[in-house]
């Protein structure tokens, strides 16, 4: 969706190969995707330094398998190895079922919102080094 509204650059993190390869294929109907996207086949919770820091991402949506508590190691992580910007906007998706939460310095929920059965959280962040 963020290509298709013209945005510079995104990263696409799955630890599944076959939803990685149907990333990349619908990602290629929009074009040139080379200089706009990077794949990594990876769980989000052991993703390796940024080796692109001009990349770092001032958006991320965090989609994890419901129910398995995955979202704050994978955002914990993403931290750590520098693929967030030090004002980002981060969206996390779980079931309203769930009751994970994220408990991370620098992460501030500013909003909630419901959809069925999904719940999506809302966090603004902002590095300490900043």
């Amino acid at each position: 969706e963020a290509l298709s509204r013209g945005v510079k650059h995104v990263t696409f993190v799955d630890a599944a190969k076959p939803s990685l390869n149907l990333t990349r294929k619908n990602a290629a109907k929009l074009g040139d995707i080379e200089n706009h996207c990077t794949f990594i086949l990876r769980k989000a919770d052991k993703l390796s330094e940024n080796q692109h820091p001009h990349h770092t991402a001032n958006l991320v949506f965090i989609d994890p398998p419901y129910g398995k508590n995955l979202a704050e190691a994978a955002l914990k992580r993403a931290i750590k190895t520098d693929h967030i910007n030090s004002k980002a906007l981060i969206v996390v998706e779980m079931s309203k079922k769930a009751h994970e939460s994220i408990d991370i310095e620098g992460c501030k929920r500013i909003d909630e919102r419901t959809y069925g059965d999904t719940i999506l959280h809302f966090y603004s962040y902002k590095s300490s080094a900043a």
